[in-house]
């Protein structure tokens, strides 16, 4: 817990003194995963379950696609590839709303200098099965 709080705190010093580039996505990644997992009032609060697979699309996909891009150097473009490479609808829009809740907070606590709809590209229209 010490070392969640230090690292919120290390993130807020960067983006006051303009070293964002010193920060990556897995950073804010992995700070966003530690407050949203232990909190108890949260969504995450009283679902193991959603904690435990928003931690496998982060290991998985997120991370291994943008992690280590530096905060401000993001692009919508980095998110767009991110999505464009996940097979699976079901798949692509879990991955879409951890990144799109991850950015979210990132912007709210300061981590980030844009905002979520900045970063995130539009949702494609969902296939439908049996039909062209």
């Amino acid at each position: 817990m010490a070392w969640a709080e230090a690292n919120r705190i290390d993130a807020l010093v960067a983006a006051e003194l303009g070293l964002q580039s010193q920060l990556n996505v897995r950073a804010l990644a992995e700070e966003w995963y530690s407050v949203q997992s232990r909190s108890k009032t949260g969504k995450w609060g009283s679902s193991g379950r959603h904690a435990d697979d928003t931690r496998g699309y982060l290991d998985s996909v997120i991370l291994p696609g943008i992690g280590d891009v530096p905060l401000d150097a993001l692009r919508r473009a980095d998110v767009r590839a991110l999505l464009d490479g996940v097979d699976k609808d079901s798949v692509e829009r879990k991955v879409r709303n951890a990144a799109g809740a991850m950015l979210a907070w990132g912007y709210e606590e300061q981590w980030l200098t844009v905002g979520r709809d900045a970063l995130m590209p539009p949702a494609a229209p969902q296939r439908r099965r049996g039909r062209p």
